[in-house]
């Protein structure tokens, strides 16, 4: 039977998930780099997945053959996970409501707050979202395991955008990691003091009615 212990939207949903029963269940044991949502009574693991979602195991599911409970509920959050989407506001910084609400109602998606300072998200986090924006006030809680895994987020599909004093130059926070290697970051900076107005000479989509 279903512990009853998840947490991704695989089991929170909605459809909320919370019993399900298996004659017939795989042990398994998640590899690398997977991720992982559930457990059995015994421990084994009931959900894993590839970071970018193209592929579940669901441990003991044979839609109601060999089994009871909610599986087409859980079946249908496989399916339709991750879902909400949107951006993923993640500075060493305070929230900035405002901001974030102008970023939805622009893009039409949820821009949510990540605090970037007292945890790191993981890839499993950041792959619920189509964007991550990050900028850097002061420390993160680990400003490697955040560079890696922004690298990682990438790798997977996700899109990140680097503001402000992201790269390491005269500042006393910064990001490291391979999201500021050259695979990754597509500038290095020396200085981060100058200011400045835009000019208004951009013609890419990203300054489009800027």
């Amino acid at each position: 039977s279903y512990a009853g212990d998840g947490v991704d939207c695989v089991h929170d949903g909605p459809p909320f998930v919370g019993a399900y029963q298996t004659q017939y269940r795989d042990d398994c044991t998640l590899r690398t780099g997977n991720l992982a949502d559930g457990t059995y009574e015994d421990g084994f693991l009931s959900v894993a997945w590839r970071p970018d979602r193209r592929v579940y195991y669901s441990a003991g599911n044979t839609g109601y053959h060999a089994g009871s409970g909610e599986w087409a509920d859980l079946t249908a959050n496989m399916i339709q996970c991750p879902l909400s989407g949107g951006i993923l506001y993640a500075p060493t910084n305070p929230d900035n409501p405002s901001f974030r609400i102008a970023v939805a109602e622009c893009t039409g998606k949820p821009c949510d707050y990540f605090d970037a300072r007292v945890e790191t998200p993981s890839l499993g986090l950041l792959m619920q979202y189509d964007c991550v924006f990050v900028w850097i006030n002061y420390a993160c809680d680990d400003a490697e395991a955040f560079g890696n895994v922004l690298a990682d987020y990438v790798d997977y599909g996700g899109k990140v955008i680097l503001g402000q004093w992201c790269y390491p130059s005269d500042q006393g926070n910064s990001l490291s990691g391979r999201i500021i290697t050259p695979a990754y970051c597509p500038v290095t900076t020396l200085t981060s003091y100058k200011s400045g107005n835009y000019a208004g000479d951009g013609t890419d989509c990203v300054h489009n009615q800027v």
